[in-house]
């Protein structure tokens, strides 16, 4: 479900698994196979990798490693019950590995961070500057600066829409800005993260349903998927 590749040596790649079934008749999103693997020679052999990491049957997994730290690698693993099971991290290339704080504390980041939604999420980042600069994404995105011993939202709370629920994918440029991808469109901040701009304009709203009002046939409705109805037709913007 997630792979990434040692900045320093492209031979050396790690990746995560994860058990899921979806069908009409089956529902599966967890179970054995949420293990990571490494490779040293650009995949001809791989290791299963240990040293502290979670043994039990989990769900999703990912992984975030280091633009700056040879060996420097983090794995997020959901657990059976859809919310965050731990963070893990290594120093040494996945010979040991220890937990990052995800305590009950205030300023910690509570079990409850994937809002129960952890089989739709799976990523954590690093950012490529900072080793301590890390995120969680999932409904809401997640933050420390400090490692993990502190964590706060790093955009508004879902409900506000002014930065889409369900974040699936961070990305860092050269030119300082992260790109966040959501169910709702792709945001930009800048690197300290002083907001978040909308700034995709791609007409690529997912309908349910459509119909068109009977007193008036040239306008249209649909009800989209995490973004209420909208109305319109050629000659007016939707809203």
């Amino acid at each position: 479900i997630d792979m990434v590749i040692d900045p320093f040596d492209a031979q050396t790649i790690y990746a995560s698994g994860w058990d899921r079934i979806r069908n009409n008749g089956e529902s599966l999103i967890a179970g054995p196979g949420a293990k990571i693997y490494k490779t040293t020679d650009g995949g001809d052999n791989w290791a299963m990798l240990e040293g502290g990491l979670p043994t039990e049957d989990l769900g999703r997994t990912g992984l975030a490693i280091s633009q700056m730290t040879p060996g420097l690698v983090y794995a997020m693993y959901v657990g059976n019950n859809s919310q965050l099971f731990s963070i893990m991290k290594t120093t040494d290339g996945g010979d040991n590995w220890n937990p990052i704080p995800t305590s009950e504390d205030e300023n910690s980041l509570s079990s409850g961070a994937l809002g129960g939604f952890g089989w739709y999420f799976g990523q954590v980042r690093v950012n490529p500057t900072d080793d301590n600069d890390i995120f969680l994404l999932g409904v809401d995105l997640w933050r420390t600066l400090d490692g993990g011993e502190n964590w706060f939202q790093s955009a508004p709370p879902w409900w506000q829409y002014d930065v889409h629920a369900d974040k699936h994918d961070l990305q860092f440029s050269q030119a300082g800005f992260a790109y966040l991808g959501t169910d709702g469109g792709m945001y930009r901040s800048n690197a300290a993260g002083d907001g978040w701009d909308d700034i995709e304009n791609i007409p690529t709203t997912q309908f349910y349903r459509v119909a068109y009002n009977p007193h008036n046939p040239n306008f249209y409705y649909g009800g989209a998927q995490d973004n209420g109805t909208t109305g319109g037709n050629a000659d007016f913007d939707w809203v």
